[in-house]
């Protein structure tokens, strides 16, 4: 039982080693990377430029996150085979006979799934430098990462987080909802430096008939530009330009605001006569 165990000792050290070797014994010093990914039409792409401090390897391994597709190593512009792990996302490739060096241009490129919402990468070598763009913002970098070191990153440029502000800004406070402060804040100051003919005239009726009708101008006013606020909505609904929840919310809320103003010109018209 004990020289079983000792033999799967042993054999398990053996792999350990093995696997240190490939890794970091290469005379592979320190790496710098420079991973460029960007959205096409149906796919994201990746880039990943890398620069070896090397005096001499025979074989080269990278670690590509899962279901890439259309995976290409390149060196010197030329492309080499490779072989995928079938125990974790490392691709090697033999270049002994290859002459790699400090000038060596070793580039590797990949697709993944559009719907991609997280760049992996998990580092084989030492890295001293390392950068990342996402259509051509960057959202990493670091410097002095040891091998092995994992890290995670969203696919989220700044330009996407501020084109979602502005969008969410945009239709949650619409550009109506000012226009009708605005418009009745108009309405109002006009309504006291001119006042109206029937206040002068009458003094006993006068008040009331005029406070009637500025109300009822304000409240038919106020009613005309929600109708419009909702034709505007239903507009850009249909063009797709807001996303039906958004179209929902604004709906539901200037829908109730119109038929509250229509109910108030409605009282006010019964005061009046």
């Amino acid at each position: 039982m004990l020289r079983k165990l000792a033999v799967i000792l042993i054999a398990l050290t053996m792999i350990v080693i093995g696997s240190a070797l490939i890794v970091s014994g290469q005379d592979v010093e320190t790496t710098t990377y420079n991973i460029q990914i960007t959205t096409n039409e149906d796919d994201i792409s990746v880039k990943e430029s890398i620069t070896l401090e090397t005096t001499s390897t025979e074989t080269l391994v990278f670690w590509i996150q899962d279901d890439a597709s259309d995976v290409e190593i390149l060196i010197d512009e030329d492309s080499v085979t490779f072989e995928k792990s079938s125990i974790d996302n490392t691709y090697s490739c033999n270049v002994s006979g290859l002459d790699i060096s400090t000038d060596t241009e070793i580039q590797v490129n990949y697709n993944l799934d559009k719907s991609t919402d997280e760049f992996e990468k998990t580092l084989q070598y030492n890295t001293s430098v390392i950068s990342i763009t996402f259509d051509d913002d960057e959202i990493y970098s670091s410097s002095d990462l040891e091998s092995g070191n994992s890290f995670t990153v969203a696919l989220q440029s700044t330009t996407q987080v501020q084109t979602e502000y502005e969008e969410k800004t945009i239709y949650e406070v619409p550009i109506w909802y000012y226009a009708i402060l605005i418009v009745l804040i108009i309405l109002v100051a006009l309504s006291f430096i001119f006042p109206s003919k029937k206040q002068k005239s009458s003094k006993s009726t006068s008040k009331k008939q005029a406070k009637g009708s500025e109300s009822g101008e304000l409240l038919a006013t106020k009613k005309a530009l929600l109708m419009e606020v909702l034709k505007d909505i239903e507009k850009q609904h249909r063009a797709k330009k807001i996303s039906d929840d958004t179209y929902n919310k604004l709906k539901e809320k200037y829908k109730q605001d119109a038929v509250e103003a229509m109910r108030q010109l409605e009282d006010v018209k019964s005061k009046v006569k």
